[in-house]
């Protein structure tokens, strides 16, 4: 690795989707489409994409930026609970998290889904390490 490139940690895998106010979430692989969950009792206006990650060991990280590209739908992005950013459909996050890493960590897309039948919630996302 070129020391002057950033160290890439895709965020790939296994995420968690609760739809709305549903509390029993659904293990999903992304970034993939999935199909928006439909239930004649509720209307489901958003969908919650949630993974887990540890703090990077064994790089001399200076700083540490979270990367979502080409979210799906307007929503917004927090890491450990804590508020990052508002996106419209189509639009990149690009954010420092170095302050907020802790051992483990957790960020959660919110994404508005009104009308859908299926939605891709980004393309991608990883940690840049610098």
């Amino acid at each position: 690795m070129n020391p002057s490139e950033p160290h890439l940690i895709r965020l790939h895998g296994p995420w968690e989707v609760t739809a709305g106010l549903d509390n029993s979430p659904q293990r999903v692989r992304l970034p993939d489409s999935i199909e928006v969950p439909q239930n004649a009792n509720v209307a489901v206006s958003s969908l919650h994409f949630s993974r887990a990650f540890g703090l990077p060991t064994n790089i001399d990280a200076k700083s540490v930026r979270l990367i979502v590209e080409e979210i799906g739908g307007p929503g917004t992005l927090d890491l450990n609970g804590e508020w990052l950013a508002n996106a419209d459909a189509g639009d990149d996050i690009a954010i420092d998290v170095t302050p907020m890493l802790r051992s483990r960590n957790r960020m959660t897309l919110r994404i508005q889904i009104e009308g859908c039948q299926s939605i891709t919630p980004f393309r991608a996302v990883r940690l840049e390490i610098t």
